[in-house]
């Protein structure tokens, strides 16, 4: 052909390699072919044979003695009656040989004199071991004994002391070790510090709320109203009066840091003793406080007449202690 005709020697080489290395592939793959169906089949270069792929010697009968019997199990799981204790046995499987078994216990046995294995006390163990086991391990005799040597300054309250003495009895019971038991009680105080904490604060709030919603609805009468609360409540005995003042809602909140029970006392103790609001009365005797002031500007005015006519807030005071006495007459509660 012309273009064939018009090749130069480069292309010819060209074109003769090409062939040449196309025969070589077919071959290769005539080879391959070969290998698998005929009489080369199996035959590997070995790189890809393992001791559990290679069949050589699987038919093979073994000579060559082992270094313990096949039935060392057995033999080591049989008792002094000539019987096979089955427990022992199945423990033994777990080894896949006598060296094996010998190496784990040696293991087990550097882990307990290192302090990482410790042995567990039976369920039905009798008092001597229960002792033993509690000596070994650092457990006190007694379950006082806990309680001394708390860590970073730890304090048990008196009236704590019978509550954690029962907790203490209950870990001594479990042979807890003291770290356990001293971390407990760290934990739960640390908790009640933070419940406390959280009541605090939550205290704060609710008074300032209050102060601020009472100023807001009484104005001036803000301070005579808290007078009128603090005189009806020392009338009342110090024990009951003690316990009012410190009673507290659900939440932990003071009753009389909150608004709507200072609006009820106000109320009742202005029905009470409408004269309560001017005095604050420590004896809870409010005509007494009345009259023991009034007393006493009387006193200056007799004394020294200059010093009340220069005073306005002397002489407004005097008015209403004045006008409160009366009011207290007129209910019938004068002093």
């Amino acid at each position: 052909m012309a273009g064939e005709e018009g090749k130069t020697g480069v292309d010819a080489g060209a074109d003769k390699g090409a062939t040449d290395a196309a025969a070589v592939a077919a071959g290769a793959v005539a080879d391959a072919a070969k290998g698998a169906t005929g009489t080369e089949a199996g035959k590997t270069n070995g790189a890809d044979k393992t001791l559990l792929s290679d069949t050589a010697g699987a038919d093979k009968t073994v000579t060559v003695a082992a270094d313990w019997p096949t039935d060392w199990r057995e033999k080591m799981a049989t008792g002094a009656d000539g019987k096979v204790n089955e427990k022992t046995l199945n423990i033994l499987k777990r080894h896949s040989s006598p060296v094996a078994l010998a190496n784990s216990a040696l293991v087990t046995r550097q882990e307990i004199s290192e302090g990482k294995l410790k042995p567990v006390l039976a369920a039905d163990a009798t008092p001597e071991q229960i002792t033993a086991y509690r000596k070994d391990n650092g457990i006190p005799e007694k379950p006082e004994a806990y309680l001394e040597n708390l860590p970073n300054g730890l304090v048990i309250a008196d009236d704590d002391k019978p509550y954690v003495g029962e907790f203490a009895a209950d870990m001594h019971k479990l042979n807890a070790p003291p770290q356990f038991v001293h971390s407990a009680l760290q934990s739960y105080y640390q908790i009640q510090a933070k419940q406390a904490e959280a009541i605090e604060d939550a205290n704060e709030q609710a008074r300032s709320e209050g102060t601020e919603a009472l100023i807001a609805e009484w104005g001036q009468e803000f301070k005579g109203n808290k007078n009128a609360i603090v005189n009806m409540l020392n009338g009342v005995p110090e024990d009951a009066r003690k316990a009012i003042l410190s009673a507290r809602d659900s939440e932990g909140i003071f009753l009389f840091n909150q608004a709507p029970i200072l609006r009820a006392f106000a109320q009742l103790a202005r029905e009470l003793n409408p004269a309560s609001t001017v005095v604050n009365a420590s004896g809870g005797d409010v005509g007494k406080a009345l009259g023991s002031e009034i007393e006493q500007i009387e006193k200056v005015m007799k004394t020294d007449i200059d010093t009340y006519n220069r005073d306005p807030k002397m002489r407004a005071r005097y008015l209403e202690l004045l006008t409160a006495r009366e009011r207290m007459t007129n209910s019938g509660r004068a002093a």
